[in-house]
């Protein structure tokens, strides 16, 4: 079990292994078993719609002809959200069906998902350790206020 000492061991800006971070998480989930795994997978789906949201929003401003580097955003935001569909589709399936989840399946779906993540963090110039950095500075900012339940970016 992941101990609050092991936590906090992350608090600060710094850059975080892509291990180090699954532990991170770790701590940060609260939910067990079943339960789990279905908030895990709404979590992702219901990111990747926000995400989807403000990339609309950013794209398609009224009377502004989107770019093609801006068409391309929407592919991958678009194509994020069909892995992260596919990823709750056979997660469903094992819940409502008992059917047998296919480890390396889900693998490379999720690898899909971190492309397309990867892929819109470059389009804002960014990369992928920095968006764990900036994760881990805001989990562990509601943590301490006690907010990492609740909805909503700014809470």
């Amino acid at each position: 079990m992941i101990s609050q000492d092991d936590i906090d061991a992350f608090t600060g800006t710094f850059d975080v292994s892509a291990l180090d971070y699954s532990v991170f998480v770790e701590g940060k989930i609260l939910t067990e078993g079943k339960d789990r795994l279905v908030e895990n997978v709404l979590g992702l789906v219901g990111e990747a719609g926000e995400i989807a949201e403000k990339v609309h929003k950013h794209i398609f401003v009224e009377g502004k002809e989107p770019t093609k580097a801006e068409l391309k955003l929407l592919e991958y935001v678009h194509n994020l959200v069909i892995k992260a569909g596919k990823v709750a589709e056979r997660i469903k399936k094992h819940i409502r069906d008992g059917a047998t989840i296919n480890e390396k399946e889900i693998k490379y779906e999720l690898g899909d998902v971190v492309f397309y993540i990867t892929a819109i963090a470059n389009y804002f110039d960014t990369n992928l350790q920095e968006i764990i950095n900036i994760n881990v500075d805001k989990l562990e900012d509601r943590a301490s206020r006690g907010v990492l339940q609740g909805s909503g970016d700014n809470r």
